[in-house]
């Protein structure tokens, strides 16, 4: 029997209400299903998802295994502005060139997620935020400081990660950026 994602508690909203869901996609139940065979880590709530996506290279509907896979989560700390933010950043890496994982923004159990796509090789790997940042600031002390004291948007503005960025992109090249 398929399951399905349930809504998850939110610990605190952001305020924000995007005027316009209209632009989020809604997944309907028959186009994805939830894989609890895969083990999620980490600190916020994630779900291995299997999305059916019409014009995907073999992606058939009639052959659930070979939908595409997902991380899907709700950025529950600062519901909504965390997912939309996550997708924001994960856009803004792609157009300077760094080699992101394919995301979307999509309306499940009537709250916005973030989709990430799974990487498919052992070659890949997940960079954080917060690991850009500490290694741009070379301190993952002060980075993990400034998380346990909720400071983020006094040091983590978006100018902040736009320069962690850059310079990861320019001065270690071999581990983020894209090969072009």
């Amino acid at each position: 029997m398929r399951k399905y994602l349930q809504q998850v508690p939110i610990m605190f909203s952001s305020g924000f209400k995007p005027p316009k869901l209209s632009h989020i996609a809604h997944l309907k139940k028959q186009n994805y299903y939830t894989d609890e065979t895969v083990s999620m880590s980490g600190d916020r709530p994630k779900d291995f998802v299997k999305v059916y996506e019409y014009g995907e290279k073999n992606c058939f509907r009639a052959k659930p295994k070979t939908w595409i896979p997902y991380l899907a989560k709700v950025g529950d700390k600062r519901y909504p502005s965390e997912s939309i933010t996550e997708y924001l950043l994960n856009q803004i890496g792609e157009v300077i060139g760094m080699n992101m994982a394919k995301s979307k923004l999509y309306i499940v159990a009537n709250q916005i997620r973030f989709f990430s796509r799974y990487f498919l090789t052992d070659s890949e790997q997940l960079i954080h935020g917060a690991q850009i940042y500490a290694t741009y600031l070379r301190d993952e002390d002060f980075v993990k400081k400034v998380e346990a004291e909720k400071l983020e948007r006094t040091f983590f503005t978006f100018q902040f990660a736009e320069q962690a960025i850059r310079f990861i992109v320019l001065k270690m090249p071999m581990i983020f950026y894209r090969n072009l």
